[in-house]
């Protein structure tokens, strides 16, 4: 066999083997999503409550005392940037890491910046753009409850109160259908009746928060102490589990293109490989009927 038929084999068995671990990747990144994508659906509506009645407590009287509704002057804050362990997303974490720099450049611009990861890609690219990374916290492909944000929580609480940082937002991928994911900054603290993500989808067992009558016992500041924290977990959580399912959806969509793409190459170098081949078996005709031409 000629040398570049074999060459043209050589490169389709390695295009072969290339589509199938992206085929493999592509239905895992798949799997994921949608588990990602249930436990983003499933945690809207309490998310969304609480909320909800932050907002409606918020109005009490001596609730906005509480030092985490307190608003500073801003000279150090502390940005989270949730982001991906791996690689092969797309630009799911360029987007994310690129989103939380304009904004650090164009609304806090002279400010005294601290990182907070959850992700080794936005660790990276806080540390590319000489961002001082204050708090690296592990962050796993899937997250299965609530408890992984409690220790994020009580680092940005702690830091809020004890005047470490005058504000804290939340930088992540916000998740809206498997083809679309949006870049957002969100303000996390101060705490702010205006802290609203997105509302839950249509459904009959979701139902706005009314009024609310609050007797606050043993005090407005005993009760803030406990909630407060808790609303902030909850928020941070959520954030999270957006992060993730956008996460594996633009996997499963890197892993797609991939896919297509290598079995496109593949049929255009089976066809070159045929030509090639075919070219071959001519020439080899071609020379036997000229051998046997001479010897009559």
């Amino acid at each position: 066999m000629p040398t570049g038929a074999l060459e043209l084999r050589r490169k389709m068995k390695s295009i072969t083997n290339t589509h199938k671990v992206t085929k493999a990747m592509e239905l895992i990144a798949a799997t994921k999503m949608r588990r990602a994508v249930r436990a983003v659906s499933a945690s809207r509506a309490y998310v969304h409550g609480a909320l909800s009645i932050l907002q409606k407590l918020s109005g009490s009287e001596g609730a906005q005392s509480h030092r985490l509704f307190e608003k500073r002057s801003l000279k150090r804050v502390a940005i989270v940037l949730i982001s991906s362990n791996r690689g092969l997303c797309g630009g799911y974490n360029s987007a994310v890491a690129n989103r939380a720099m304009k904004y650090i450049a164009q609304e806090l611009s002279g400010v005294e910046i601290h990182g907070i990861t959850l992700g080794k890609k936005g660790r990276d690219a806080m540390l590319r753009n000489k961002v001082f990374v204050g708090h690296d916290f592990p962050k796993s492909d899937l997250t299965l409850s609530g408890d992984s944000t409690v220790t994020v929580a009580h680092a940005v609480v702690a830091g809020f109160l004890a005047g470490e940082y005058d504000a804290v937002y939340v930088a992540f991928t916000d998740f809206v259908s498997s083809i679309r994911t949006v870049p957002t900054v969100i303000p996390l603290l101060p705490l702010s009746r205006d802290l609203l993500l997105k509302k839950p989808e249509t459904s009959e067992n979701y139902e706005e928060p009314g009024g609310i009558d609050a007797v606050f016992e043993p005090d407005v500041t005993g009760v803030l102490d406990v909630i407060l924290p808790r609303i902030v977990s909850a928020t941070l959580y959520q954030c999270v589990l957006e992060a993730e399912a956008s996460e594996h959806s633009s996997r499963m969509l890197a892993m797609k293109n991939a896919s297509d793409a290598a079995h496109d190459y593949l049929g255009s170098l089976r066809m070159s490989y045929n030509q090639a081949r075919q070219s071959s078996i001519t020439q080899e005709i071609a020379e036997i009927s000229a051998g046997r031409a001479a010897l009559e």
